[in-house]
C-alpha cells in the first residue's frame, strides 16, 4: 500500500480517498490485491465519489454500494443481466431460477475492496452478507429487466 492513498482517519471521513493494497505502476492499483485484476486508480476515485456522503456513518452500507459500482464497472450491462452473484434467482411466482454466477475471482477481488476501503466486513457483519448478496442480484435483476424492456421497445 503506498502511503498517499490510504485512508488514515479512523471515523472513515476519509473513505473517499482510495485504499489501495498495491500500486503496480503509477496510476495503477490491484483491485482487492489480485495482481491480475490491474486497475486505473482515476477510475475507482471517481466510484468513491458516486457513493453519498450520508453512507460514510455506515461503513457496511458504504461497502455495499461500492460493491455494486465495482461491480458495474467490472461487468458490462449484458453480463449482469444473464448471470448474478449467488448463481440463482427467484421467478415472481418464488420459483428458483439458476443463472450462472459472475466471475467470482473478480467478485472476491470487489469485496475485498470494499472490505479495504470502508474498514468494514461487509460479508460477516450479522445480515451483512445476506444484505448485501441481495443488493448485488438487485442490481442484476434490474440489468434484466432493462434489456428486457429496451428489447421490447425495438
Amino acid at each position: 500500500m503506498t502511503k498517499g492513498d490510504q485512508s488514515t482517519n479512523p471515523e472513515g471521513t476519509d473513505v473517499y480517498i482510495p485504499r489501495v493494497f498495491s500500486m503496480p505502476e503509477p496510476g495503477k492499483y490491484l483491485l482487492g490485491g489480485n495482481p491480475a485484476l490491474v486497475r486505473n486508480i482515476k477510475d475507482y476515485k471517481s466510484i468513491l465519489h458516486q457513493i453519498p456522503k450520508s453512507m460514510i456513518k455506515d461503513p457496511a452500507e458504504f461497502g455495499r454500494r461500492l460493491c455494486g459500482l465495482l461491480m458495474r464497472q467490472e461487468f458490462s450491462k449484458e453480463e449482469l443481466a444473464t448471470k448474478n452473484v449467488t448463481g440463482f434467482t427467484r421467478h415472481t411466482n418464488k420459483q428458483i431460477i439458476p443463472l450462472p454466477k459472475l466471475d467470482p475471482v473478480i467478485m472476491e477481488a470487489i469485496f475485498e475492496q470494499a472490505r479495504h476501503q470502508s474498514n468494514s466486513d461487509i460479508s460477516t457483519i450479522e445480515g451483512g452478507r445476506n444484505k448485501t448478496l441481495t443488493y448485488l442480484n438487485d442490481i442484476c435483476r434490474k440489468a434484466r429487466r432493462d434489456i428486457h424492456v429496451a428489447m421490447n421497445l425495438k
